[in-house]
């Protein structure tokens, strides 16, 4: 109920904020360790503002500049992530002596960032009619 209630909040243009505070900005950031950790397909992030929005994206590009210096500075959107995470556990697998990694994971994986896409594409669009609600 509450997501219904952040969402029209998000649309009327209730409670804008000028800026966040330090509590808006970690509970955002919490919202998306949580919101990537999950494997629940249907689990969503609600924002009721505008700039909690903003700060979600940028926290996500934090982390995705991240993973792109640990992999080595390549830049390729989501497959390079997920690409570096299925590096990591291949990794950790020869480390524990379990050679390579296993097709059925590897295909697994690959279908999670093909369906990370189409959500991050979904997102995006959703954003931008949101945006154009509130140009109006």
């Amino acid at each position: 109920m509450s997501d219904l209630k952040a969402e029209l909040a998000l649309v009327k243009g209730e409670g804008m904020k000028e800026s966040l505070t330090s509590e808006d900005i970690e509970r955002c950031n919490m919202m998306v360790k949580n919101f990537i950790k999950t494997n629940d397909q249907n689990d969503t992030i609600v924002m009721p503002d505008r700039l909690m929005i903003n700060q979600c994206f940028y926290y996500f590009r934090n982390l995705y500049h991240e993973m792109s210096r640990k992999k080595g500075g390549g830049a390729g959107g989501p497959a390079a992530i997920m690409g570096a995470d299925m590096e990591a556990s291949a990794a950790k697998s020869s480390a524990n002596g379990g050679g390579d990694a296993d097709p059925a994971e590897v295909a697994a994986k690959d279908a999670e960032c093909q369906r990370l896409n189409m959500l991050v594409k979904q997102r995006d669009n959703e954003i931008g009619i949101l945006l154009n609600y509130l140009n109006k």
